[in-house]
């Protein structure tokens, strides 16, 4: 197929090819529906290798992670300051960047992050809209966007003129790639958070609460108003904490 092959030839992952086929399959699904067409969609089972350029994302090591935290609060700047919070509270990239002020909202004597659609940015997946405690760098970082914001975003400069995701990414991974070891980028920072709340003894259900992961649990964990702000926070707190003390693998 002509899409997929080209897009191979990009240099794309198979997991990439395999989600933007995938778009334009619901796209041309959706239209099909819409207007009654009695067609075949050209994209249905099309076979896309997803083990092609397959790399597994590793975990930055704790005492990098303590060494860039330090450099960017050092620097300050606002790219700076967004990887300063990724690395302390599993939040993506671009659920960060996208930040509103009013985002920023303390529930329960703690300060949060309020994560959903908005302006700037959408959300990858349903199970992203949350509420994330910010605490150690994380909370350090945003309070200094909140210091200088415009009032509007918490990533002012970044979003002037409209968001753009890629660039952003790829200034952020570019200044971390001298930084981190080979297979790491800024993704890998929420690898490392999930392996910090596994060894904090975190319930899985929880740590997928705090990063927006969709879990794999029964149905059941669907029920209720999910978990709470403190119980968040507490299990955060171990797992950041670890950063902050860490000085040896």
């Amino acid at each position: 197929m002509a899409m997929r092959d080209y897009l191979f030839g990009k240099g794309l992952a198979g997991a990439s090819v395999r989600r933007l086929v995938g778009s334009i399959r619901t796209i041309i699904n959706f239209a099909v529906a819409e207007h009654c067409l009695d067609i075949n969609n050209p994209f249905d089972n099309v076979f896309i290798d997803i083990k092609v350029r397959q790399t597994k994302r590793q975990p930055i090591p704790l005492p990098v992670v303590r060494t860039i935290q330090d450099e960017c609060l050092s620097i300050s700047d606002e790219y700076r300051l967004l990887i300063l919070v990724i690395s302390g509270s599993l939040m993506r990239l671009s659920e960060a960047a996208g930040l509103m002020a009013a985002d920023i909202k303390v529930v329960d004597g703690v300060m949060t992050a309020s994560i959903s659609p908005n302006q700037v940015r959408d959300l990858k997946t349903a199970a992203s809209q949350r509420t994330v405690p910010l605490v150690g760098a994380a909370r350090v970082g945003v309070e200094r966007l909140l210091a200088r914001s415009n009032g509007v975003y918490l990533f002012s400069k970044l979003v002037a003129g409209g968001y753009n995701r890629n660039s952003v990414s790829a200034a952020v991974n570019r200044w971390l790639k001298s930084r981190v070891p080979v297979g790491c980028s800024a993704h890998s920072f929420r690898h490392t958070g999930r392996d910090l709340l596994r060894e904090a003894s975190c319930p899985p259900p929880v740590i997928d609460a705090i990063g927006g992961w969709t879990g794999s649990n029964s149905a059941g964990e669907s029920y209720g108003a999910g978990y709470s702000i403190k119980i968040m926070t507490d299990y955060l707190l171990i797992a950041m904490t670890t950063i902050a003390d860490n000085n040896s693998v």
